[in-house]
């Protein structure tokens, strides 16, 4: 109740948001704010079940897997009571998701070759920083394991937060080889 008001004119006081009612059963796992992500993909993700009592240690372990995707800027949990019982809300924030990626200008390496240097994807989160990071990636990867110190990767697209296909642009620059 607020100080200075009497119990009998406290009104209902209803759970907080991170501490489930103790023992209550989670009648239904629901996921608010998802756009371009599955629901059945997130659900899979969670570990609480229906029909079973709500462990807040469980609850956190899903928090924390829904955080590790990088699929979302923020998830939340909420407690709503229903008629049938109580019901697990995750409110999530997308992130943005990577639309496409595309390599031009390599001649000396195939393009499937210089994905695997990278943990880009269509569908994975998108993040300029991670972006970069790829890039500099295959620029590494032409430097060390190509012989080509002047190799040079810059990113065409995928620098902006407003895009969404990321596309490198390398200039391989001549082989050097030293004997």
């Amino acid at each position: 109740y607020i100080r200075g008001q009497s119990p009998d004119d406290a009104p209902n006081i209803v759970s907080r948001p991170e501490e489930p009612p103790v023992k209550d059963v989670i009648e239904d796992i629901l996921i608010e704010g998802n756009v371009t992500i599955e629901t059945g993909a997130i659900l899979g993700l969670i570990k609480s079940q229906r029909s079973r009592p709500a462990d807040e240690r469980v609850i956190k372990e899903d928090l924390r897997a829904l955080y590790a995707t990088r699929w979302f800027y923020s998830v939340e949990r909420r407690y709503r009571m229903s008629d049938r019982g109580l019901i697990l809300v995750f409110r999530v924030v997308e992130r943005p998701v990577v639309k496409s990626v595309e390599v031009k200008g390599n001649n000396k390496v195939r393009t499937k070759t210089l994905l695997k240097q990278i943990n880009i994807e269509p569908g994975s989160p998108y993040d300029v920083s991670m972006n970069r990071s790829a890039a500099r990636a295959i620029e590494r990867y032409y430097h060390e394991k190509k012989s080509c110190p002047n190799a040079k990767v810059t990113l065409e697209s995928g620098d902006d937060t407003k895009d969404r296909d990321v596309i490198f642009s390398i200039d391989e620059g001549d082989r050097t080889i030293v004997s």
